[in-house]
C-alpha cells in the first residue's frame, strides 16, 4: 500500500473546496491522506470510525465530512463500509504499468459494494487516454471483460451516510475547467450515464405499463442524477423495491409502480426502504426470478417458454 498520496496545490483555489468550513476541509484532507486509502481512491471504513480515528464526536465528523458529500467530494457506502473518491486517480495517476497491475491487490482491500465497481470501472475509463502497456494492464489485473463482468445484481443498500447526501462528482473534476481537458477524469459522460441506467431498467420489475413510461422514466432519472441523487443510489433503491415485488408475489402486476412514477421527484422513491413481507426461508428475491428465467429460457431453446 503507498505512503504517500498527491495533493495537487490547485486545491486551495477550488471553488468547492473553498466554500468548506475549516473542520470540512480538514475533515476531505484527512480521508484523502488516510493511511488506509487504496491506490484506487477507495478504502474499508466508516464515518463512525474515522471519527474516533480523529478524536471527533461521531455527529461532529459526519457534519464535516457531510459538506464535502454534499458537494460531490466523497462518495460513501455505509452500510458496506466504504468510501471513495471518485477523482482520486486523476491526481495519483499510475506511474507505470507495473502500478495498474497492483490495483488489483489494492481492489481485494476494498469491500464488494456499488462503490467498489464503480471505483473499478472508474480506473478502467481513467486509463483511456494512457498508452496501451497501461490498458493491458489494467486487463491483465481485471480481466478484459471487466466492464461485462459486473455483477446486475449488487448487494443493495444506499450510498449515502445518515442524514449525509451523495452525488457522484469530486471538487477537483476535470468538467469544473482545470486546464487538464485533456485527461480523462473517473466521473461519469454521457455514455456512462447511458450505460447506468440501462443497468437500471434491466433490473426493474417487471409490471404492466406503457413501455414508453421508459422514455419518461430516463429523463426524470437523469433529473434526479443532475440533482444530486446518484445513480448508485437509484440502483439500489430499485433492486430493493424489486425484490419487494419479487417477495409479495406481485412482479408482472398492476401493483408494479410505472418507471416514470418510481422517479418522480414528488415520490422519493429512493429514499424508502421498501421492506419484505414476513420472512420466509422460500422467499425469492428478484435475482432468483431471473435466474430461474434464464434458466427455463436455455432449456427451452431460446425461446419464451411463457410466464412462471
Amino acid at each position: 500500500m503507498a505512503r504517500y498520496r498527491k495533493v495537487d496545490s490547485r486545491i486551495w483555489n477550488d471553488q468547492k473546496f473553498g466554500a468548506l468550513s475549516d473542520r470540512g476541509k480538514l475533515a476531505f484532507l484527512f480521508v484523502l491522506t488516510h493511511p488506509h486509502m487504496t491506490a484506487l481512491g477507495a478504502m474499508r471504513t466508516t464515518l463512525s470510525g474515522l471519527a474516533e480515528e480523529i478524536g471527533w464526536p461521531p455527529e461532529a465528523l459526519r457534519e464535516a465530512l457531510g459538506e464535502a458529500l454534499s458537494k460531490g467530494m466523497v462518495r460513501a457506502e455505509e452500510k458496506a463500509s466504504c468510501v471513495w473518491l471518485p477523482n482520486f486517480l486523476k491526481y495519483n495517476r499510475p506511474e507505470n504499468p507495473n502500478v495498474v497491475v497492483a490495483w488489483a491487490s489494492a481492489a481485494d482491500l476494498i469491500p464488494e459494494c456499488v462503490l467498489k465497481w464503480q471505483c473499478i470501472q472508474g480506473a478502467k475509463d481513467f486509463l483511456k487516454s494512457f498508452k496501451e502497456p497501461f490498458r493491458k494492464a489494467f486487463d491483465k489485473a481485471f480481466g478484459e471483460d471487466f466492464g461485462k463482468a459486473i455483477p446486475k445484481s449488487i448487494p443493495s443498500g444506499s450510498v449515502s451516510g445518515a442524514g449525509t447526501v451523495t452525488v457522484t462528482e469530486h471538487t477537483q473534476n476535470a468538467r469544473e475547467g482545470d486546464g487538464n481537458k485533456g485527461q480523462h477524469s473517473s466521473l461519469p459522460d454521457d455514455s456512462h450515464d447511458a450505460e447506468a441506467f440501462q443497468l437500471l431498467k434491466a433490473a426493474y420489475p417487471k409490471g404492466i405499463y406503457r413501455q414508453s413510461d421508459w422514455l419518461e422514466g430516463e429523463r426524470e432519472a437523469r433529473a434526479r442524477v443532475e440533482e444530486g441523487i446518484s445513480w448508485a443510489d437509484l440502483q439500489a433503491a430499485v433492486h430493493r423495491y424489486a425484490d419487494q415485488v419479487v417477495a409479495a408475489g406481485r412482479l408482472g402486476t398492476q401493483a408494479v409502480l410505472s418507471p416514470k412514477r418510481f422517479f418522480l421527484a414528488r415520490e422519493r422513491c429512493w429514499l424508502e426502504e421498501f421492506p419484505l413481507p414476513a420472512a420466509s426461508s422460500q422467499r425469492k428475491t428478484y435475482a432468483d426470478y431471473e435466474r430461474e428465467s434464464a434458466e427455463r429460457l436455455s432449456a427451452a431453446g431460446g425461446e419464451d417458454p411463457g410466464p412462471l
